[in-house]
């Protein structure tokens, strides 16, 4: 709530009133500047925080050799896939809806790895489609401007949100599992070495 919500709220109001007090922003058009400004810092935060966030709280870990090479195949598939979709691979302007066959990778990436590499995906991803939409191509490339950032940022956050909620989830579950084979493995070892015998009904 503080993070996405108020905090660029906040600086959408302080940006776009002295943008209209400067008189780069019409009065007439406030409200649509402050709901743009607004929902840019938003997706921005929904997008980069989890990155920050995820790399500086958890240790890294050097993968072993056979995860190092799928996530190297997983980024560089990602990479192409974003690059094809978002640029001139489907034309200039396409209009289908190409921009969702990344949700796969996001997936495998979260059933296969952890919370940083699906924050990391989701970020190069963001990357290139700003990119790719600031040059006019892919799907979100529109004639007027407005529309193409709103498309493009809702896009944006639904990807993110989904893909870490399912990350989220799924690292929860193996958690509980690593928790209940400890838990059994204690149990066990207490069974098997009690100096008393047991009887279970």
């Amino acid at each position: 709530i503080i993070g996405v919500i108020l905090s660029p709220m906040l600086s959408a109001v302080v940006g776009t009133t002295a943008f209209m007090l400067g008189g780069l922003v019409a009065p007439n058009n406030y409200v649509l500047n402050l709901f743009t400004w607004w929902v840019g810092d938003a997706v921005g935060v929904l997008v980069v925080a989890p990155v920050i966030i995820i790399w500086a709280q958890q240790p890294f870990r050097k993968p072993k050799r056979r995860k190092l090479v799928e996530s190297v195949i997983l980024v560089g598939v990602l990479l192409t896939v974003a690059w094809l979709i978002f640029g001139q691979g489907f034309g200039a302007r396409s209009f289908y809806p190409l921009a969702y066959l990344i949700f796969p990778f996001l997936i495998w990436g979260a059933l296969r790895f952890d919370q940083r590499m699906v924050a990391t995906l989701t970020l190069v991803v963001s990357l290139v489609a700003v990119i790719q939409t600031s040059r006019s191509f892919g799907t979100f490339s529109h004639q007027m401007v407005w529309t193409s950032v709103l498309f493009l940022w809702a896009y944006m956050a639904t990807m993110t949100v989904t893909a870490m909620l399912l990350a989220a989830t799924l690292a929860e579950n193996r958690r509980n599992e690593r928790n209940a084979r400890v838990q059994e493995k204690r149990f066990s070892s207490a069974f098997h070495s009690a100096p008393v015998a047991f009887w279970l009904a």
